[in-house]
């Protein structure tokens, strides 16, 4: 395995995986969690045996005791978030390792950290990718090296962080991104995002259709949102000038109440 993959392995497992030791004899253990299972069944490809569970809301990819430790030993060799480091040197050294320090993040490090969690979104001529994290050790490191910003978010499981390149590196992380499509459903939605952006050709006459349904979509919601603010705001404003009147008409025939 070249040392590309060994680096996206590295930051999928940063982003969405468990390393530690398990079970009365404190068995070595790294496990890769997603929602999807073929991006978890190509890295078994290329590190076989590990073994498959099923949690319900995600598959797991596990590797325990001997097949764990050369997992263990690649992932020192590109680590970049220091909790993730702090958890691995302590592994490191029950396997009489030496420890390690953290390292600066790569692209193809950053394309596995998003197939593990990162979204892609899109917005007119703007290509949107986010990265959630509830530590946000890791999304600063990121962004030392890649500029965007690091962010205070909430969604329905919790709260935490999120870092979000600038819109012009966006197109350009995903154009990476794209090299490694492991995960379809993430490649696909990706690809999709790029389309309607221009920011990639159509490969045929199919995802273009698809891509002009989609944008007519989107402008005749923003179309129908803006005329229903309008008249939202256009409602409100009149509210208000009634009310300015009618306080005026009072204080007119009421004058004593400006005394008090």
């Amino acid at each position: 395995m070249d040392t590309e993959l060994e680096q996206f392995i590295t930051g999928f497992a940063e982003g969405d995986g468990y390393i530690g030791q398990d079970g009365p004899w404190l068995t070595l253990k790294v496990c890769l969690s997603q929602k999807e299972r073929d991006i978890l069944d190509h890295i078994n490809s290329l590190m076989p045996n590990g073994t498959f569970s099923d949690n319900v809301t995600a598959w797991q990819l596990w590797y325990s005791g001997r097949y764990a430790k050369p997992v263990i030993e690649m992932f020192s060799k590109y680590v970049v978030s220091i909790t993730f480091t702090a958890r691995l040197n302590a592994l490191l050294e029950k396997i009489n390792l030496k420890d390690v320090a953290p390292h600066t993040p790569t692209i193809t490090w950053l394309a596995g950290f998003w197939y593990a969690d990162g979204t892609s979104g899109s917005s007119g001529s703007y290509l949107h990718l986010t990265f959630v994290q509830k530590d946000p050790d890791v999304l600063n490191r990121i962004k030392q090296v890649f500029g965007g910003g690091v962010y205070p978010a909430k969604w329905r499981s919790g709260a935490g962080y999120q870092w979000t390149p600038n819109s012009k590196d966006s197109v350009t992380l995903a154009q990476e991104f794209l090299k490694y499509p492991f995960c379809r459903v993430k490649a696909e939605r990706l690809r999709k995002n790029l389309v309607l952006t221009g920011n990639i050709t159509p490969t045929n006459s199919d995802e273009a259709t698809k891509a002009i349904t989609l944008r007519q979509k989107r402008l005749n919601y923003e179309k129908e949102r803006y005329a229903t603010h309008k008249d939202q705001r256009h409602t409100y404003n009149a509210r208000k000038l009634q009310e300015a009147k009618a306080i005026r008409e009072y204080i007119r025939e009421h004058p004593e109440v400006m005394k008090t």
